[in-house]
């Protein structure tokens, strides 16, 4: 199977293969291979030969499916160390990161590969970069049913479910403007007083730092920054 040069390099860029890396191994495949999939070349001195896109050598097929433009782009990058280094394809003369080998590089530009540069970037940007899926919205936590009694400072104070509930929740809906959390402990002493005060007339409340069963719904269908 012959590639175009931009689904070549979507194959590398889904392969792992990211920024310029994507172009240089581009440009290398189509200098070694003409982008042919299945091109198996000959026997080279040391009797091996090379296959696919890249020419990976036999010693390096380990087994996988060569014949395959994800498998050989796979281990392209493996290879390259990440797309870092491009020295198994020095002799491509290519300019990239090459580990400080040099045998057989040419100046920009120049070379069996350098030619293809400009090409295989235009190539990149053809790449169909997935889309990350949404960000869920953070649900509202079901909204807990008043207590049925205003909640406000006592003394001496008790400690009780339902002021431990509006805590807890005062600490997700203000949590920006609150100098630090809000001990959950299910007093209700100054500190929560306080925090209560901040969060009515966010919500369109007076700021009279006890709760209500109009303050005390507010707080769960309030959309403020963390709503």
């Amino acid at each position: 199977m012959i590639l175009t040069m931009p689904q070549a390099a979507q194959y590398f860029y889904d392969a792992g293969f990211r920024g310029n890396s994507v172009a240089y191994i581009t440009a290398i495949a189509q200098a070694e291979s003409s982008l042919d999939t299945t091109i198996v070349s000959g026997v080279v001195s040391d009797g091996t030969r090379g296959y696919g896109l890249v020419q990976i050598e036999t010693e390096n097929l380990d087994g996988g499916d060569w014949q395959s433009p994800a498998w050989q782009a796979s281990k392209a990058l493996v290879m390259s160390g990440g797309g870092t280094d491009f020295r198994a394809w020095c002799s491509a003369c290519l300019p990239i990161p090459c580990g400080g080998y040099t045998k057989g590089c040419g100046g920009y530009g120049s070379g069996a590969a350098g030619q293809y540069l400009a090409e295989a970037f235009a190539a990149v940007n053809e790449v169909r970069v997935p889309t990350p899926p949404p960000t869920p919205a953070v649900p509202h936590p079901p909204m807990s049913p008043w207590p049925g009694i205003i909640l406000q400072v006592q003394t001496p104070p008790i400690q009780w479910h339902g002021t431990q509930r509006w805590q807890e929740q005062l600490n997700i809906v203000i949590k920006p403007w609150l100098p630090k959390p809000l001990v959950t402990d299910g007093s209700f002493g100054l500190l929560t007083e306080e925090a209560t005060k901040i969060f009515q007339p966010r919500s369109g409340l007076p700021a009279t730092g006890k709760v209500d069963k109009l303050t005390w719904d507010h707080a769960w269908s309030y959309s403020g920054p963390n709503g």
